[in-house]
């Protein structure tokens, strides 16, 4: 079940991170969509994780200081995203807005 959640974060990321190229036929679209709608949390916190970790390892003595400040502005954006399009009049939850940026 690892292996399988792994490549599930891996399409995600790689749906996000590097959308096809052929992405101007109907049917790429609606599989890019359905992709995006299928959201989970592992993908965006090992990504948030990995930026942690290798910005605090630069910065020394100050790196539990810098972890925590990088980890906390990643996600508390993710907060303020999903307030602004809820308040717009989108139906987006928080998980969802935080899966997607």
């Amino acid at each position: 079940t690892i292996m399988r959640d792994l490549r599930q974060v891996y399409t995600k990321l790689r749906v996000v991170l590097i959308p096809s190229k052929s992405s101007t036929s109907r049917y790429d679209h609606e599989e890019v969509l359905a992709q995006l709608k299928d959201w989970d949390l592992w993908g965006p916190l090992l990504v948030c994780l990995l930026l942690s970790i290798f910005l605090s390892v630069d910065a020394g003595t100050q790196g539990a200081l810098v972890f925590s400040a990088v980890f906390l502005i990643v996600w508390s954006g993710a907060a303020i995203v999903t307030v602004n399009a809820q308040l717009l009049g989108g139906s987006i939850s928080f998980f969802q807005s935080g899966c997607v940026r």
